[in-house]
């Protein structure tokens, strides 16, 4: 890609290729890409900044719930359900905030989420089947 974009650069500024040349077109390729990065410069917009670092917040303290938690409750079904809705509650907000799934359509809303359900829902009923004896 660089010795494409040097070719160019060499056909438009009629210079031959050697060794010095190549780098000055490597220096003047950085600056072209650099002044035009920087040409629009958009003010940052503070209330996202302030709802991204509160989403984060929020996940961060229902990890440190979980974590805690495993520490000082029992094994057991009890626990494991536990961990299940605060990991769905996770899922929730980084679904939602960092994957834009809050503000789209609710045709994708459900399209994405429909089939996830559905396999939830046929694994619980592969697993209730498969404990029950055949006789």
């Amino acid at each position: 890609m660089l010795i494409f974009l040097i070719f160019l650069l060499q056909k438009k500024l009629n210079c031959h290729y050697n060794k010095f040349t190549k780098y000055s077109l490597i220096i003047t390729i950085y600056i072209q890409i650099m002044q035009s990065a920087h040409t629009k410069i958009i003010p940052p917009n503070h209330k996202k900044i302030k709802k991204i670092w509160w989403i984060a917040f929020i996940i961060f303290s229902l990890t440190l719930i979980e974590f805690s938690f495993a520490f000082f409750l029992p094994r057991g079904y009890t626990l494991y359900t536990i961990f299940i809705l605060l990991t769905l509650a996770k899922a929730y907000y980084i679904i939602g905030e960092f994957m834009h799934l809050r503000t789209e359509k609710k045709a994708l809303v459900y399209a994405t989420l429909l089939p996830c359900l559905f396999l939830i829902g046929l694994l619980l009923t592969l697993w209730l089947e498969a404990k029950q004896k055949i006789v």
